[in-house]
Parts: structure tokens; sequence; C-alpha cells
């Protein structure tokens, strides 16, 4: 099994990608910050780019989808920000997995999606 993991530096996606690479599941991985230590494909990605599919690796499976603008100093006073990446960077991102026929799609969303006024 081949999975991508977006916001791939988070404290959540290490969790998820530590457990992935023990179960001898390839990982890819991509997010903003710079790789840090952990065994897997990494690649620095934004998901409002319109070609981020243009990174994902041939024949991933699955996406799971964790990039997002979450810590409260983050968002707070900035809903256009956080509308821009939360919600239409995800709607690229599934644009994208569609195009290069990734076959599965998990997200989990962000607080802030819903928090926006």
């Amino acid at each position: 099994m081949r999975i991508i993991v977006t916001g791939s530096e988070s404290f959540v996606a290490r969790e998820l990608i530590a457990l992935c690479l023990k179960e001898g599941i390839e990982v890819f991985g991509f997010d903003f910050a710079k790789k840090s230590d952990l065994p897997y494909e990494f690649k620095k990605g934004d998901i409002n780019d319109p070609k981020i599919g243009d990174i994902f690796p041939e024949n991933a499976d699955v996406i799971v989808h964790l990039a997002a603008i979450s810590r409260p100093q983050d968002c707070a006073g900035k809903a256009y920000e956080c509308f821009a990446t939360n919600v239409m960077g995800t709607l690229n991102l599934m644009r994208a997995a569609k195009a290069r026929g990734v076959r599965q799609f998990i997200f989990a969303s962000s607080d802030w999606v819903s928090k926006m006024g």
C-alpha cells in the first residue's frame, strides 16, 4: 500500500507515519515545514498550489489529508486566509487526487473550518 499524507510534519501526521512505517506501508508526505527525522519520502508542498498533484507519487492508494491552518494563534482574525487554505486548499487537493487516480481520500478536518466568523 502507498499513502500520501498532507501536513506530514504535524504531530498527528508524524504519529500516523510512524505507525504506517512500522506496518510496512509506503509513505509519501508533504508539508510547508522542512523535513525532519522520519524515514519517509518527503517533498515540500502547498495544498493551495494548482499543480500540487505533480508531486504525488505514481499509484498512490490513499491520501490522508491532515494539512490545515489550525493553531488558534494562526487562525484568530484570519478568516479569509483560513478559508483559502482549509476549504479551498482541500478542494484543490481533492481535484488533484482525482486527476492522479488516487482511490481514497481521508479528510481530518480542522476545527477552524467551522469557526470562520
